[in-house]
């Protein structure tokens, strides 16, 4: 599936007509996704920033898109920047997504398994981006950042660190 398929579903259902007529200047900001490989943890949410409240509404997607609900994050503390607006007429395959995540971890860690990827679309330095934590066997966990290439959603890999839950419990001593 693409993630056009869920900007269909979300705009065709009555909870997110209502929220665009309460808050026409709000725009999209981010999404989140997890891919379970492990379990039935998938998750898709698609994000809008409301200007006038400095509130991020998330809207839930069910796995067969069907339930949409709305949901406030919490409030942050602080003084933080407008996260910056996404075009809704982005596009990327999930099944691409995953297929060059694995290849890459297949290049560089023969043998090792792909349990689950969290994957935050946003906007980093001017970019579209997918930024992945990819959890993989053996306790290890990987940071894989991806550019998006233009409407049609052509990936490139741009960073991938590999790091050990271990590692992280250590810093936390």
């Amino acid at each position: 599936m693409n993630l056009q398929f869920y900007f269909e579903k979300l705009n065709d259902s009555d909870a997110f007509k209502e929220f665009v007529k309460e808050n026409s200047e709000s725009y999209f900001c981010s999404g989140f996704f997890t891919i379970d490989f492990e379990g039935k943890d998938n998750q898709r949410h698609i994000d809008y920033y409301v200007p006038a409240s400095k509130k991020i509404i998330s809207f839930r997607l069910d796995s067969d898109a069907s339930a949409i609900a709305q949901e406030s994050r919490a409030d942050v503390e602080g003084d933080f920047p407008a996260p910056e607006k996404l075009n809704s007429e982005i596009d990327f395959d999930f099944d691409e997504v995953q297929k060059i995540i694995r290849e890459e971890v297949e290049k560089r860690s023969a043998g090792t398994k792909v349990n689950k990827i969290l994957i935050s679309l946003q906007k980093r330095e001017g970019k579209d981006s997918l930024v992945c934590t990819v959890f993989v066997s053996h306790f290890g966990l990987l940071k894989i950042n991806i550019d998006l290439k233009g409407k049609d959603g052509t990936l490139e890999i741009v960073s991938f660190e590999k790091k050990s839950l271990f590692d992280l419990v250590r810093k936390g001593d």
